[in-house]
């Protein structure tokens, strides 16, 4: 059976955003990542432009938006921050990773960082690993008009039901799909050997994690409404 690939061209006026283009809160000289693109021409009656564009930087403590009038740009950064680390109480350290979508008349914004103390001490008593407490836990916020957002007070995907479950040590890189039945996610994880094992690896020197494998899992989760998994 012939497969058609289509060809990528790349387009002339790249890159589109820089981190010299950020204004609010990124860690400095880290990168500009995670854009998750939205169209809000069929969801807004007065947007700022047709697409709006999530992005944070990998460590950072908020999550801002860019808008432009085409896929291609010109992509301006907005000055404020949608999502600010202090405000969210699923994360811890950084926040990072949006992915953004509309469902059920909504705007639903995904981020992730590191879990909090007392996330993880509760994660631990129902299933704790031997090693490993950097895990990192997802979190959502919600909002009508795509820049005012109400951060959805629970963790998500934590629940541990039985003693052997997989999904144990860390849920980062939440994307997902919605469908008119709920909405699937796929995001990366740890089973609890797995989750030891890097615990032992992080405490070797540079040279002995260099010739170690880092294990990671991905993981499926279904939702009627993309906030409670």
């Amino acid at each position: 059976m012939d497969t058609h690939f289509q060809t990528l061209q790349r387009v002339d006026h790249n890159p589109l955003l820089t981190i010299d283009d950020i204004t609010w809160d990124y860690k400095k000289n880290r990168s500009i990542m995670f854009p998750s693109v939205i169209d809000m021409s069929d969801k807004l009656e007065t947007p700022i432009d047709r697409y709006y564009m999530y992005l944070a930087s990998h460590g950072g403590r908020e999550i801002g938006f860019a808008t432009a009038p085409a896929l291609e740009g010109p992509w301006a950064i907005q000055n404020d921050p949608v999502l600010h680390l202090d405000n969210c109480p699923s994360a811890a350290g950084h926040l990072s990773s949006p992915e953004i979508i509309f469902y059920n008349n909504r705007f639903i914004l995904y981020y992730h960082g590191n879990c909090p103390d007392e996330v993880l001490a509760q994660q631990n008593r129902q299933m704790p690993t031997h090693f490993y407490h950097r895990i990192q836990n997802s979190g959502a916020a919600t909002s009508t008009d795509g820049i005012h957002f109400d951060v959805h007070p629970n963790p998500l995907l934590l629940s541990i039901r039985t003693p052997d479950h997989w999904r144990v040590a860390t849920n980062m890189y939440l994307r997902v799909i919605p469908t008119e039945a709920g909405c699937h996610g796929f995001f990366m994880t740890m089973s609890r050997e797995e989750a030891d094992y890097n615990g032992i690896t992080h405490s070797l020197s540079k040279d002995q994690r260099a010739s170690r494998p880092h294990p990671t899992s991905i993981a499926h989760a279904w939702s009627p409404d993309g906030l409670d998994w």
